[in-house]
C-alpha cells in the first residue's frame, strides 16, 4: 500500500474517546497501533486522526505531540457512518456534492470509513468522479497540506525511546 503511493495514518488501537483515557493508556493505545502498522507496512505514520474528531484536550494534544504525531482533521464529514445502506449512501454522496461546489476553497480533507460497504462501493467512487468532474484531483493527507513524504512515517526504532521518556 505505501510502495503504492497511498499515505497511512494512525487511528489508535480500539478506538476509544482518547480524552477519557489516561495519559499511559493514549500512549499505549497508540504505540499498539504502531507496532502493528510497522510489522505489516514496514513503517510508523506521524499523521493521526483522534477517534470521534476529539483532540482538543491539552492531556490529547500533549502526549500526541510528545509522540511525535501530526494530528489531521476533517473539513467535510460525509456522515458515511449513518447512511451504510445502498439507498442511504445517497446522503453522504450529496453531502461531498454540496462540500465541493463550484466555488469552493480547493482544499478539503474528508471524512469518510473504508470499513463501511457502502462507501466503498458507492461513495468513494462517486467522490472521485465529482472531483475529476470539477477539475479537482485526489491526493494523499501529506500532499493536500503541503508536507514532504519524509515528514509522513518515521523510522519504528526509534519508538523505544520516545516511550520511554513519556511513561
Amino acid at each position: 500500500m505505501v510502495r503504492r503511493g497511498h499515505q497511512v495514518g494512525s487511528h489508535t488501537w480500539t478506538h476509544p474517546h482518547l480524552d477519557m483515557l489516561s495519559s499511559e493508556e493514549r500512549v499505549r493505545q497508540m504505540v499498539w497501533n504502531e507496532m502493528a502498522l510497522r510489522n505489516v507496512l514496514g513503517v510508523v505514520p506521524t499523521y493521526m486522526r483522534p477517534p470521534y474528531g476529539e483532540w482538543r484536550d491539552l492531556g490529547v494534544r500533549g502526549d500526541l505531540d510528545r509522540l511525535g504525531y501530526h494530528v489531521v482533521m476533517y473539513d467535510v464529514d460525509t456522515k458515511d457512518y449513518m447512511h451504510n445502506s445502498e439507498d442511504g449512501i445517497k446522503d453522504s454522496i450529496a453531502v461531498f456534492d454540496r462540500a465541493v461546489a463550484d466555488g469552493g476553497n480547493g482544499s478539503y480533507i474528508v471524512l469518510c470509513h473504508d470499513i463501511r460497504e457502502w462507501t466503498a462501493l458507492r461513495l468513494v467512487p462517486a467522490m472521485l468522479r465529482i472531483l475529476g468532474e470539477r477539475g479537482y484531483r485526489a491526493v494523499t493527507v501529506g500532499e493536500c497540506l503541503g508536507d514532504p513524504e519524509r515528514f509522513w512515517y518515521r523510522d519504528p526504532r526509534a519508538r523505544a525511546r520516545i516511550v520511554e521518556e513519556i511513561t
